[in-house]
């Protein structure tokens, strides 16, 4: 009997989540959990998705807000609590999901469980039970090298995979010993082609010196972040018992690369350690400069080493590194020579003859000389990439040809609850890929390597391509939806787009994000590749996003005659056009955009219109000056602007009068801001009575005294960055603070 299919909401688990915290009902002081920023952290979601989901809640009676203390805060948050009915709503789902049979994979071995168990002893929490209870599987399973065997280690590398075979790098391993034990020369950068050997070398290191130093490894991706890397190797140091980076374990912790480094610089001598860092070439750049960073700080970091592996020379250090200080090192890492070519492929049963084929096509590349079988050797063959598509494509099973599609075409990793959503469970296909060489396991999932990657893809029908494209899209769209990216849109949007920050902690939704359109487009499903940009241009703005599919989607079914669909296409030409600066083009666009009428079904087209109306003001001055930009603000419906939004309007629009020339009228805005803030009870009290002082310093025209405490506002809106973030998005709060306080003055002297 089929299992019925259950998709948990934002809304689903925030109700499980406040259902923890009953007894906090009518509290004053409360933990951090029952605020916004808690309970996306809780729940491992973005956080402007929280407004809207407990938005729900409260309008349906479930939930409500009020003012607390909140655990080591030194202010009052909103938080959120369930009121009777929002607790019978949420024992009444948790009562439906206790009694769900889970098959929990632990060890090799399988169990079944009810969720309440697994939930009662932690092994589910609610970042993971979505994906738990839409796929019936929890897998505890380690990862596993592809004969199986689970190894215990006592240094910090168990993202790093066992090979089946290690051959010689005597050579090598030489150098990387003299490199381990010299105290002048402390990074070295190994790099080479993919597949030549970098991270088996890798994994050979630790165990020749495994026993002889502490060892830190990191496999780098491309959607690795700084704040990653520094909680990993605050993971590792905990493990030695150095607790030094511990206060950055929190993933919002603030970060400072040269305050790590700084101490990271002062670590006890006792034992030696080497820190590891695979395929550098995927990482972003502040991952470098992080490196380059700590490169300074290892001549004062006795017995501290550096390893970097990457296709290419890395770019944290120069040539004076290497050939003046001598701090840097560098291997490039080429295939095997033909005497241990020769001795693995006689250990494999080959004679004498076929070795020396088999080296002259191969070059002695490892992977080429695993693959490669005896069977296939009367084959006329050109190349290797004919060797792979005449003798693997083209004999493997279509259940493993299409497994080894998805892992091809994925641009992330695919775990076992990824591969169980798409494929179903008990599929063997990944034992059987693994045993042939053709797929490796990391501790994020299952890879392809690159070498084959796009002989894999053009194996695949074209029907089974598209298919494995549109079943990768509706995983991205469950992760998204489990992270509440998919929720319907309201009206607090960003105001402007790409002109700030992406909002902190979105971790992978930009990149989940990319590979849902980027899927839907392999698909063919261009129409709903252009809802997913529009939702991201109105909840992450991001330019790399927009210029990545922007123009596919815009070209995209030419002819549709679909109004909404032109509605759509006509919005997304329109950020293009912001992109590229063509703010004439843009303009026009978004005038359309703001005429266009939603179907009573389709709120993006509503979203996307009131998005415009913010938006106009900032295009027309750019455009047509401010004059023009400040007729367009005054003409804004200020009943439709969200409460939050009102702060970024006056703002604006004491910019746009400053810059007319109307100090007064700018003067007049600024002190509604002022006022807003000062009045704003759910900020702290200290900074609004700094700033009414501020203000009655201004107003009686000492600018001076005013302006020698801003040093005080500064520190004190930094310390409360969440709640004026929270209450007042898109304002650049310091800057619009000192100007609010120059135009009081700049009047005040004027009459």
């Amino acid at each position: 009997m089929e299992q019925m299919v259950i998709k948990l909401t934002v809304r689903d688990k925030i109700l499980l989540l406040l259902l923890n915290y009953t007894k906090f009902r009518g509290e004053l002081q409360v933990p951090v959990d029952l605020t916004q920023e808690g309970i996306a952290s809780n729940l491992g979601i973005i956080r402007s998705a929280v407004p809207r989901a407990v938005g729900s809640l409260i309008s349906r009676g479930e939930a409500e807000e009020y003012l607390a203390h909140v655990d080591n805060l030194s202010r009052r948050r909103k938080v959120y609590l369930l009121t009777d009915s929002g607790i019978l709503a949420a024992r009444s789902l948790l009562d439906s999901l206790n009694t769900l049979k889970i098959e929990v994979i632990d060890s090799g071995s399988k169990r079944t469980d009810n969720l309440e168990k697994l939930l009662s002893s932690n092994l589910v929490s609610l970042k993971n039970i979505s994906d738990i209870v839409l796929t019936r599987t929890l897998d505890r399973s380690a990862v596993k090298g592809p004969g199986g065997e689970r190894r215990r280690r006592t240094s910090y590398t168990h993202s790093l995979t066992p090979p089946d075979m290690f051959l010689d790098r005597e050579v090598e391993s030489e150098e990387i010993s003299k490199f381990l034990s010299s105290s002048k020369k402390r990074v070295l950068v190994i790099y080479g082609i993919a597949g030549v050997g970098k991270t088996t070398l890798s994994w050979k290191v630790t165990q020749l010196f495994g026993n002889k130093m502490d060892i830190f490894y990191i496999d780098l991706k491309e959607w690795t972040t700084l704040g990653y890397v520094i909680r990993e190797l605050s993971g590792f140091l905990a493990s030695t018992g150095d607790d030094r980076l511990s206060s950055f374990s929190d993933p919002r912790a603030d970060l400072d690369i040269d305050q790590v480094c700084d101490l990271l610089k002062t670590l006890p001598q006792e034992a030696p350690l080497l820190f590891i860092f695979d395929d550098l070439h995927r990482a972003p750049q502040e991952v470098t400069d992080f490196l380059g960073c700590l490169k300074e700080r290892l001549p004062f970091m006795k017995g501290s080493h550096v390893m970097v592996l990457s296709r290419t020379r890395a770019t944290f250090y120069d040539i004076r590194d290497v050939r003046l200080k001598g701090l840097v090192g560098e291997m490039e890492l080429l295939g095997f020579d033909r005497e241990t070519s020769r001795k693995f492929l006689l250990e494999r049963g080959f004679d004498a003859k076929e070795v020396d084929s088999v080296i002259e096509r191969t070059g002695g590349h490892p992977l080429a000389l695993v693959l490669v079988e005896k069977e296939g050797l009367d084959i006329d063959m050109e190349d290797f990439d004919h060797f792979l598509k005449q003798e693997i494509f083209s004999k493997l099973p279509p259940d493993r040809l299409r497994l080894l599609g998805l892992l091809s075409l994925c641009r992330l990793q695919l775990g076992e609850t990824e591969l169980s959503f798409m494929l179903g469970r008990g599929s063997d296909a990944i034992p059987s890929l693994m045993d042939g060489h053709l797929v490796f396991g990391t501790t994020g999932g299952y890879m392809v390597h690159d070498l084959i990657k796009d002989q894999a893809v053009q194996a695949l029908d074209p029907d089974v391509k598209e298919s494995c494209h549109r079943d990768l899209a509706r995983l991205f769209h469950e992760r998204l939806t489990g992270m509440g990216f998919h929720q319907e849109i309201g009206m607090d949007v960003p105001p402007y787009p790409f002109g700030l920050e992406d909002e902190p902690g979105l971790g992978p939704v930009p990149l989940f994000v990319s590979e849902e359109i980027y899927h839907q487009l392999g698909s063919g499903e261009e129409l709903e590749a252009m809802d997913v940009l529009i939702k991201a241009a109105l909840q992450i703005p991001s330019m790399d996003l927009v210029r990545e599919f922007g123009p596919a989607l815009v070209g995209a079914k030419r002819g549709d005659k679909d109004p909404a669909n032109k509605e759509r296409k006509d919005f997304i030409r329109m950020l293009l056009n912001i992109a590229d600066g063509n703010y004439g083009k843009a303009l026009i666009t978004a005038r359309k955009v703001c005429k266009y009428r939603a179907a009573d079904d389709d709120t993006l087209i509503g979203s996307m219109r009131a998005c415009c109306g913010l938006w106009l003001p900032h295009l027309i001055d750019k455009e047509l000056g401010p004059e023009e930009g400040l007729k367009a603000m005054e003409a804004i419906d200020e009943d439709v602007v969200p409460e939050r939004m009102r702060y970024y309007l006056l703002v604006t629009k004491a910019s746009l009068m400053y810059k007319v020339g109307d100090h007064k009228g700018a003067s007049v805005a600024y002190s509604e801001f002022l006022n807003a803030i000062t009045g704003n009870e759910d900020l702290p009290v200290q900074l609004k009575d700094i700033l009414n002082d501020i203000v009655s310093k201004t107003n009686r025209g000492s600018i001076k005294e005013a302006t020698d405490q801003f040093h005080r506002i500064m520190a004190l809106t930094s310390a409360n960055r969440d709640i004026l973030r929270e209450e007042m998005p898109y304002v650049d709060i310091d800057h619009h603070l000192l100007s609010a306080i120059y135009s009081l003055h700049y009047v005040k002297r004027a009459c």
